[in-house]
């Protein structure tokens, strides 16, 4: 519980920081009498839905900083803070970026952060199930091992568990070797597994 309010005590404490520098910067600079470009940017958040194209990219590969004019002043990933993001910071699904921009940047960087149309269109509705099947004496998974046997992507998912001689194995090593009378465990797409647990494989 301890950690829990400290945590939020400093991500809170992060968030006031952050938003007290970007006003004494407006302050000064409208003492002085100049225009507030680039001081007439604010610090907006955006959450970063699983569905958009740049998930996984870095900030350098992005290059939003060059190409748009933002900075990511602070990433927030959970319980985790990330304070002035480094180019080698990647963007994850569920990410909160807290980026200073203007009126007109954050619109750009609302259509960079709308879910993909494409992706979600090409995704298929899968239906996972867990099955098992029997390693029979003329199975070609025989002397195979679990990487080189096919079977994940036969099924496009993973053999959980093994049974042999009356003891059951949970998430075996990939290097295990089939062997007749094996009883093999698998999670994946359902008319796939029902392929190979029907020995049609």
């Amino acid at each position: 519980m301890y950690d829990r309010i400290e945590n939020r005590f400093i991500l809170n404490l992060n968030d006031r920081e952050l938003q007290a520098e970007l006003r004494i910067l407006e302050q000064q600079a409208s003492k002085r009498n100049v225009a507030l470009a680039p001081w007439d940017a604010h610090m907006t958040t955006f959450e970063v839905d699983p569905e958009v194209s740049i998930i996984g990219k870095t900030l350098e590969e992005l290059k939003w900083r060059e190409h748009i004019g933002v900075n990511v002043a602070m990433i927030k990933r959970g319980q985790l803070t990330i304070a002035t993001p480094q180019r080698n910071d990647r963007i994850f699904p569920g990410d909160k970026l807290f980026i200073i921009c203007t009126d007109a940047q954050e619109k750009k960087m609302n259509a960079i952060l709308r879910p993909d149309k494409k992706l979600v269109e090409k995704q298929e509705e899968v239906d996972v199930q867990l099955d098992k099947f029997t390693i029979e004496h003329d199975s070609a998974f025989i002397g195979k091992t679990i990487r080189n046997s096919g079977i994940r992507s036969a099924t496009r998912g993973l053999v959980v568990g093994i049974e042999r001689n009356g003891q059951r194995l949970l998430n075996p090593e990939s290097d295990m070797v089939f062997e007749e009378g094996d009883v093999v465990w698998i999670v994946g797409e359902k008319k796939l597994v029902e392929t190979v647990a029907g020995g049609k494989a």
